[in-house]
């Protein structure tokens, strides 16, 4: 099928333009007579959106997507048609980039394309777990309160990745203050203290002359640093673009202790809320699992869930594929074996996100909780033994002039 933009006149010989699926010409013109419609031109039109490098933002925010979602479902539910509703929400004061999209997924639902369809062409938009739960939605006569639950998975996504960053943010700003405290007393205040030392006969200690002479050798080749940081940082980027470096760190990720444990929970959550709302609207398991796969946001377990999808393909159930991988909290395990013996998974998963919502908050504070000493004790080292090695020479001064 092909989206054909059309030029065609009525019975009034009334100009009329639009757009339309059709396999080819012929077709088109077959299915505008059945409207009164008798074609004049047309032309293939392309099926690429929006190009998101030309736009101010170039990206659609969760929060966009959230009330897109929220004011789509009210429209729906209220008995507006699809079509008017996209007409609609395209002049809501979403972003321009978002606006085209709409507009394009309104135009392609117009000519007879299904709304799942019509948005599975920007993937980057609306994932694989969207365009699937929409499509559940059409199929089953439930589209608002897929578009409700959408929503609400969303925000509650949203506010999980928001705590993480809040919770992290402090250990960084603390690590940031630290370089830059050295880096200030290395290339200025140290360098003073260099200078009037240098022109009296004093004994310095060992870590006094490793340091000034550290300080003037940073202060004599900062370019070349520069340059070599610069460096550094490209090769840095260039590697993890890499597939073997974004899976090496992905798998760090399951398996450094401390960020494991929050991992895992985050991991836990979002599996339990998303399957839940998938089975809940009555998709398959293996469907539903795959749609997982590529939800999860994490290579090593893609690759783990590909394993543990064929094993539920050949008979085996969740709790037995995914119980040897330990990915996921052993209570929801638990509870995953729980719903499938009672033949109410969906409602279990539902009911037990909450818990893992929990958990990850509890996780993020032990972890915020062990950096934040760590990084304090190396900022007092630090400093104190840059005070230490400026002041000893002048302690020494002092004890010889009594």
């Amino acid at each position: 099928m092909h989206k054909y933009k059309y030029t065609a006149v009525n019975m009034q010989r009334k100009k009329i333009s639009g757009h339309f699926l059709a396999e080819d010409e012929a077709d088109l013109r077959a299915k505008l007579s059945l409207q009164n419609l008798f074609l004049v031109s047309c032309k293939v039109e392309s099926d690429k959106g929006p190009n998101a490098f030309f736009t101010v933002s170039g990206k659609v925010t969760i929060v966009e997507l959230t009330n897109f979602c929220h004011q789509f479902a009210i429209m729906v539910s209220a008995g507006i048609p699809i079509i008017d509703s996209l007409d609609a929400l395209s002049k809501q004061k979403f972003s321009g980039y978002f606006v085209q999209i709409l507009l394009t997924v309104y135009e392609d639902v117009k000519s007879g394309m299904l709304l799942s369809d019509a948005m599975k062409k920007f993937p980057k938009v609306f994932p694989d777990f969207f365009v699937n739960m929409v499509y559940v939605g059409e199929v089953s006569g439930s589209l608002d309160i897929v578009l409700n639950n959408l929503a609400d998975y969303y925000e509650k996504d949203s506010a999980q990745k928001r705590k993480i960053k809040s919770a992290l943010s402090y250990p960084i700003m603390l690590l940031v203050l630290t370089i830059g405290v050295i880096a200030l007393m290395m290339f200025y205040v140290m360098p003073m203290f260099n200078n009037a030392l240098s022109s009296m006969d004093v004994e310095m200690p060992g870590i006094s002359k490793a340091l000034f002479s550290a300080s003037t050798w940073l202060t004599a080749n900062w370019r070349v640093i520069l340059l070599v940081l610069l460096a550094v940082a490209l090769i840095l980027f260039l590697l993890f673009r890499l597939k073997q470096v974004k899976y090496g760190m992905d798998w760090l990720k399951m398996h450094v202790p401390g960020f494991r444990k929050m991992n895992v929970c985050v991991l836990s959550a979002r599996f339990s809320r998303s399957m839940g709302l998938l089975l809940g609207r009555g998709m398959d398991i293996v469907d539903a699992l795959r749609v997982m796969q590529k939800l999860v946001g994490n290579r090593y377990t893609f690759k783990i869930f590909e394993g543990a999808i064929e094993e539920v393909n050949n008979g085996a159930t969740i709790s037995q594929a995914f119980g040897p991988k330990k990915i996921f909290h052993p209570v929801l395990l638990q509870m995953i074996e729980t719903g499938e013996k009672s033949g109410t998974l969906d409602e279990v998963l539902s009911s037990t996100c909450n818990f893992f919502d929990s958990e990850v908050d509890y996780s993020i504070q032990r972890l915020t909780g062990m950096l934040q000493p760590i990084l304090m004790l190396f900022m007092g080292v630090s400093i104190g033994l840059m005070f230490f090695a400026m002041y000893a020479p002048m302690i020494s001064i002092m004890e010889q002039a009594l």
